[in-house]
């Protein structure tokens, strides 16, 4: 009985480093993000904090509709910070859309508006700001009854490749797990 009840021990010990392998594994991979209409915030100062890794995000805007939704902003985080990225913006719908993206100081990244109709795009290189976070401000001049869809899509510089700490921290406790059950099982 003794060995089972230190399985169970080591078991319970292994279990969450596990679960935080898995959450690590998860989050590195947000992908795609797709707002509701009326899901972002509508100002600079209540922008929707999207989580990192997101590469490209749908929504749209309805200046009519219930709820009205005519201004949608979002803050993507994590970014390399001097490195360059490529914003594709593309209305998928009837309609025009605005696009404006920011840094953390609500200061223009863009000499000009990002104005794209129906069934266009706009493809815009952007350096990222020192904190790494880059601010969109989707808007819809129309007074439509209908939404008008857009996709943005980032492409980024992946940097040097080497894991970030959080990573390192997550490999080296499942190693030393794996190696604590290895000895616990030789000596029994």
């Amino acid at each position: 009985m003794k060995t089972f009840s230190g399985l169970k021990t080591l078991a319970r010990r292994v279990m969450p480093v596990t679960c935080l392998a898995a959450v690590a594994v998860i989050n590195a991979s947000a992908g795609t993000i797709s707002e509701p209409i009326g899901g972002f915030g509508s100002t600079f100062a209540t922008a929707t904090l999207l989580p990192v890794g997101t590469d490209t995000v749908t929504g749209g805007l309805c200046n009519q509709c219930v709820p009205a939704n005519n201004n949608d902003w979002f803050e993507i985080p994590g970014l390399l910070a001097g490195s360059t990225v490529t914003v594709t913006e593309a209305v998928t719908s009837e309609g025009q859309v605005t696009f404006l993206v920011f840094d953390s100081s609500q200061s223009s990244l863009q000499s000009n508006y990002g104005v794209t109709q129906a069934g266009g795009s706009v493809v815009s290189p952007f350096t990222v700001p020192g904190d790494g976070a880059l601010f969109f401000d989707i808007q819809n001049p129309n007074l439509n009854t209908t939404p008008t869809a857009y996709e943005i899509t980032i492409s980024a510089d992946q940097g040097s490749g080497a894991p970030e700490p959080g990573t390192w921290g997550v490999g080296l406790s499942g190693l030393l797990a794996a190696l604590g059950l290895g000895r616990r099982l030789r000596r029994n």
